[in-house]
């Protein structure tokens, strides 16, 4: 696969529009399966092979549930935008991906559950096939998986940030697939959504990451030189987030009490990136 190694020219040109969409791309096999999974995910949920599968993943578990416990975590809109804020040691274009990403995908899924309600898993079977994990969801639509959204998001982020830093290659890019795979799946092992749910929602966040860095770059391309006082604002602003990431880290009752220790290192990572980024643009200003 080729991977391009040099940093974009700042000169606008063909060749800097063909630079531009090398890196605002994710490689073609990515969304192969991506649309792979989403066909897959539709044709499953209008299938008996849907619950089938569930009760099967139920009934064979052998991973921890502290495990799925704590995966599950990543797939909040807050963890994604910690994760990502503290990976953008930047300019906060990546940050800012994040924030669309999570305000479009969160309206646009709970518009999706409503029109389209389909129930939980608790809510639709006897609780004694299932094994819970944390508090079962019983209320909200189940079609799509919001989390498995947020794991799109996230994977999708880190790839492009990875691709236009020239760093990205298959191994990486198999890594985060696999962490992407973990936290989507955590969703169906916690018992809060079907198998299809999760099937459809990451390439959906996939789909929304995308669109959002495109949008976002558009707004801040890396091409535009910034001043020292512009890259100081772009800090603070940046810290101010991730204080209020924090708090709400630290403020949410999440419904998975075996991962408290593991929800606290999220918010802690906020804070100490923040801390990072705070004594960066202090010496901005000394300078």
């Amino acid at each position: 696969m080729d991977v391009p190694r040099d940093p974009l020219p700042h000169a606008k040109s063909p060749t800097t529009a063909a630079a531009n969409n090398a890196v605002l791309t994710l490689p073609r096999f990515v969304w192969w399966v991506a649309l792979a999974m989403t066909v897959l995910g539709f044709g499953v949920h209008h299938s008996g092979f849907n619950e089938a599968w569930l009760i099967w993943a139920h009934t064979q578990s052998v991973i921890p549930a502290s495990f799925w416990a704590c995966t599950t975590l990543l797939g909040f809109g807050w963890a994604v935008l910690i994760v990502v804020t503290a990976f953008d040691r930047e300019h906060g274009r990546w940050a800012a991906a994040a924030m669309v990403s999570v305000v479009i995908g969160g309206l646009l899924i709970a518009f999706i559950k409503r029109v389209g309600y389909h129930p939980r898993p608790f809510a639709a079977l006897d609780a004694s096939s299932l094994q819970s994990i944390g508090e079962p969801i019983l209320q909200s639509g189940s079609m799509p998986s919001g989390h498995a959204a947020g794991a799109g998001v996230l994977v999708t982020l880190l790839v492009l940030a990875l691709r236009e830093r020239g760093q990205l290659d298959r191994t990486r890019i198999y890594i985060l697939m696999l962490m992407g795979f973990l936290v989507a799946w955590s969703r169906v092992a916690v018992g809060a959504h079907w198998p299809a749910d999760v099937m459809v929602g990451a390439p959906l966040g996939m789909a929304l990451a995308m669109g959002a860095y495109r949008l976002v770059n558009a707004g801040m391309p890396k091409q535009s030189p910034l001043s020292a006082v512009q890259i100081k604002h772009r800090k603070w602003w940046l810290c101010t987030l991730e204080l209020a990431l924090a708090a709400v880290c630290f403020g949410t009752d999440t419904g998975q009490p075996l991962a408290n220790g593991f929800q606290g290192f999220i918010g802690s990572l906020a804070i100490m990136s923040c801390l990072a980024r705070l004594r960066s643009a202090m010496g901005l200003a000394a300078a």
